[in-house]
């Protein structure tokens, strides 16, 4: 089952899907909706602990996973405080020094 898009994502998709109207006052009120709901969370606890595992498994350090994670999703791409927060709960979980 693919993903079901979430953020900038999901508005875009929101948008698109009126875009063959080429109606603009649908289009602003798609926009309107999507910029109401709640962000989604940028990561899941479940995406901490798969990373984490993997870190593991390949006995990689602090540094290694910071590397590895600026260029991989969901990671990449995140704002400073999120990329950070996420690193250190995968750093801690996976054992990594």
């Amino acid at each position: 089952m693919p993903e079901q898009p979430t953020g900038i994502h999901a508005l875009l998709a929101a948008v698109a899907e009126q875009l063959p109207q080429n109606d603009p006052a649908t289009c602003a009120a798609t926009l309107d909706r999507m910029s109401q709901l709640p962000a989604a969370p940028p990561y899941t606890d479940e995406d901490v602990r798969k990373a984490a595992a993997e870190y593991q498994a390949h006995d990689m350090n602090a540094f290694e996973v910071l590397i590895d994670m600026s260029d991989r999703a969901p990671w990449e791409g995140l704002a400073t405080e999120d990329f950070n927060e996420a690193h250190d709960r995968i750093v801690r979980a996976a054992g990594a020094i």
